[in-house]
């Protein structure tokens, strides 16, 4: 039996390739599912993003779930959403252009964008890796609560995500070019997305200076690479930034210029501010630094277990029973990960860590830059009493799967042992899964 389960998920590299298709099938089966649900409701952040869209289409907002009318105030034909750029926001609207407001109808370029991550995870570990540890990274990201759920509702986050990840596997497939370019999408959709940036410039450092080459020949190729990649980023970046403000933003009654912009959001984001951290993730009110115990920020160490879910939306219907009147949820959409898959974070990066020590193996090197770049980097910034929300953790879950897979593989782990992880894996997401027609 221990064999047959060995050998059960040393899968064929050739069948991995052939079964891959039916994985996105299942993982777009799930994200299309009861899409609509809630129809007429908006869920969380859906109430800034979705009526920011509606707003560059000159469409009447809707309540936000404080009961105001978001952006209700704000100048048709353009985004108000002003502390992040417009791109996500466009291609929202552009959907909702095409096949009207509806509520699948802005919620499925998220489902598109959470594909094409779960598409390109596999690419990029496939092309280090191999087929096997792709598949099963690609199988456990498609598990994945938090990703999964920011995958279905109109939220920008989802789209750092996919353009970020497609900008990592052009970089590894050594097109260099595209990286930028996808590099830059990424940030236009959220700014957090210049982490990556970080994360490709950091690891391209390491990896030229740790060459064999000698020293001055590793620093011209290192600023060659640095002048052609930051070239393309803000071209791109910058380009496309001043297009779409020249077109739908509008700062103090006229159209910024890409550096107005951006001083706009940086002074935006540093007022986000909280009176400070406990170590058990409690909240520090800002005026009296007593416990805010309405706050949904967290720390980056709160992460680890889940601490601080947010609840992004709920849904529930009154019914008679036994003629009593009862509550029965029928949606709950919840802010979390995967507690299997994040249980992992710290077993798998150590080993990452303590790998590539041992062989000096880029992809580990890799995997453990994009993990400094996109969760450490949030500590500094909790000491420093930045808001901080659980679903920042976005980027980091694909690291997360893919290491978590790596590490498997790499230990030679007996089949019963995947199995079970697997298995507990993927009922976890089950468990999660926000809507509950059946209930």
């Amino acid at each position: 039996m221990r064999n047959r389960l060995y050998r059960f998920f040393q899968l064929n590299e050739g069948l991995c390739d052939r079964i891959f298709p039916l994985l996105l099938l299942f993982t777009t089966g799930f994200r299309v599912a009861w899409l609509q649900v809630p129809e007429k409701d908006l869920v969380f952040d859906e109430a800034y993003y979705v009526n920011a869209a509606r707003k560059i289409l000159s469409l009447l907002t809707s309540a936000s779930p404080e009961g105001d009318s978001t952006y209700s105030y704000a100048v048709n034909g353009f985004d108000p959403n002003t502390e992040h750029p417009p791109l996500a926001k466009l291609i929202i609207a552009a959907f909702m252009e095409i096949f009207g407001d509806f509520s699948w109808s802005f919620r499925l370029p998220s489902v598109i964008m959470g594909v094409l991550a779960v598409t390109f995870l596999y690419l990029l570990v496939k092309k280090i890796s191999g087929p096997r540890v792709a598949f099963f990274s690609a199988f456990l990201y498609s598990c994945e609560n938090l990703t999964f759920i920011h995958s279905r509702i109109a939220t920008l986050d989802i789209y750092t995500v996919a353009f970020m990840v497609m900008g990592f596997y052009f970089h590894l497939d050594r097109k260099m070019l595209l990286s930028a370019a996808f590099i830059a999408l990424s940030s236009l959709s959220k700014i957090v997305g210049l982490l990556g940036l970080g994360s490709i410039l950091a690891y391209s450092t390491i990896v030229e200076l740790g060459a064999k080459d000698l020293k001055t020949v590793r620093l011209k190729k290192l600023g060659m690479f640095y002048r052609k990649y930051l070239a393309v980023f803000f071209l791109m970046f910058l380009g496309l930034l001043w297009v779409t403000d020249a077109n739908f933003v509008l700062l103090d009654n006229h159209h910024p210029n890409p550096i107005e912009h951006l001083s706009w959001i940086s002074k935006y984001s540093l007022k986000l501010g909280v009176g400070g951290y406990a170590w058990n993730g409690h909240v520090l009110d800002l005026e009296n630094k007593t416990i805010d115990k309405n706050s949904i920020a967290s720390p980056p160490w709160a992460w680890l277990i889940n601490e601080k879910k947010i609840v992004y939306y709920r849904l529930s219907v009154q019914e008679e029973v036994d003629g009593k009147v009862v509550q029965r949820e029928t949606a709950a959409f919840h802010g979390a990960m995967n507690p299997i898959l994040i249980a992992s974070m710290i077993p798998s990066t150590v080993y990452l860590a303590h790998t590539f020590l041992k062989r000096r193996d880029e992809f580990s090197l890799f995997l453990i830059v994009w993990w400094l770049f996109t969760y450490i980097v949030y500590y500094p910034l909790a000491f420093m009493n930045r808001v901080l929300y659980i679903f920042y953790m976005c980027p980091v879950m694909p690291m997360v799967c893919a290491s978590t897979s790596l590490m498997m593989h790499r230990l030679k782990l007996p089949g019963y042992i995947l199995l079970a992880y697997s298995s507990s894996t993927f009922m976890a997401f089950i468990f999660s899964f926000p809507v509950m027609p059946f209930a």
